[in-house]
């Protein structure tokens, strides 16, 4: 196994050699058509970019890991790599270790998968997805996903096994059948988005979760011990004045006071928080979720209600189901403000715009058969 060098592709030494590209199968394409978003659902049969069209038993395995993701670190790659399904494949390793400019490793390994005609892999949470599906968006390629997070939110809305030898094997085998899934997915102001993004309060929180799970390790119950030490340090609680245009068939305007906005692309998510409209995402749409301005004390008190599935029960909660919406700050001096997006957090201009990114996500797995059981919705505390 090698890490982060790319050499050409006729300098690579495999087991076997790869099948002429033009004898190799068509890809076995399902998803949603352009402009739809899509869950594990109805197969449509649409064009792919050539890289992804090139699918077999031989592909090249760029795996992005993150060595701090779940309990697992690294050794996933190792038992990955000692898979007998993996015996044809050439695999390099582009770890994400602590402090790493991600950004530029996965670029590297972008580079490397379209120099040798390989496919993305992360091996981490929703947040090293996030990194790694954005650039395998930008460039066309295949992505394929070894959930190894806390939430696992993106794999588990399209019925990913959080097995990990189970994992490995389904990705594995959907590649040797050249198997992808169309999936349009959500962007910010360019930036894509698998699972939610948002401003206000809820960056506040993935910061100091971040902090305390490097000490105490990435599990849910630290994740939630967290936010709740969070709310409870002393110190103001800000709220933002927002406007927004919302593309939701009225193309509604109005102006809202509120501690977080929300923009949720996960159906799964939804629904373990108890807001409405988690049907209306795995069809392709977006969930905007506002939390009005309240006290410290009534926002534990919604936090809790989450923890319980009540969210919509609460009315500081608004929710609506839309395809695009924009935001602008009131009185905004245009300086960049705070977004969190699939656990992450990145400066961004004023005005936000979401909506559906113009080029789909292709993700490597097997097409869901209709009368397949739902995706698990296990209880669990929110990211």
């Amino acid at each position: 196994m090698s890490t982060a060098r790319c050499v050409p592709r006729v300098a690579v030494l495999r087991t076997a050699g790869p099948p002429q590209a033009d004898d190799r199968p068509a890809p076995v394409l399902s998803g949603a058509g352009a402009g739809e978003r899509s869950g594990p659902a109805a197969g449509v049969p649409a064009p792919a970019p050539a890289l992804v069209s090139r699918l077999d038993a031989h592909t090249p395995l760029h795996v992005v890991a993150n060595a701090g993701s779940g309990s697992q670190g690294l050794q996933e790659v190792e038992r990955l790599r000692a898979h007998p399904l993996c015996s044809s494949h050439v695999l390099r390793l582009h770890p994400l270790q602590p402090g790493a400019d991600v950004e530029g490793v996965v670029r590297q390994a972008a580079w490397c998968a379209r120099a040798d005609g390989g496919v993305l892999l992360a091996l981490g949470g929703d947040g090293t997805a996030n990194a790694v599906a954005q650039r395998a968006v930008a460039e066309g390629l295949a992505f394929g996903l070894l959930p190894r997070g806390t939430f696992n939110f993106f794999a588990r809305d399209q019925g990913l096994s959080q097995d990990p030898e189970q994992a490995m094997a389904a990705l594995l085998q959907a590649l040797r059948e050249g198997a992808v899934r169309r999936l349009p997915v959500a962007e910010v102001n360019g930036r894509v988005f698998l699972v939610n993004a948002s401003v206000g309060l809820y960056p506040r929180l993935l910061a100091e979760r971040e902090r305390v799970t490097r000490r105490w390790g990435r599990h849910r119950l630290v994740a939630l011990a967290a936010a709740v030490a969070t709310l409870m340090r002393p110190g103001r609680l800000r709220h933002h004045r927002l406007r927004l245009h919302l593309a939701d068939g009225r193309q509604t305007r109005q102006e809202v006071a509120v501690s977080t906005f929300f923009v949720g692309a996960s159906g799964l998510q939804f629904s373990q928080l108890g807001l409405p409209g988690a049907e209306a995402l795995d069809r392709g749409h977006l969930g905007v979720v506002t939390l009005a301005a309240q006290s410290r004390w009534e926002t534990v008190r919604l936090l809790g209600r989450a923890l319980l599935r009540q969210l919509d029960a609460d009315p500081a909660v608004q929710t609506r189901v839309c395809e695009a919406v924009e935001l602008d700050e009131v009185g905004s001096s245009r300086r960049p403000i705070v977004v969190a997006f699939d656990g992450e957090r990145q400066l961004m201009t004023l005005p936000l715009r979401f909506g559906l990114a113009a080029r789909p996500l292709y993700l490597i797995a097997a097409p869901v058969v209709p009368g397949d059981p739902p995706r698990p919705d296990t209880a669990a505390p929110s990211a």
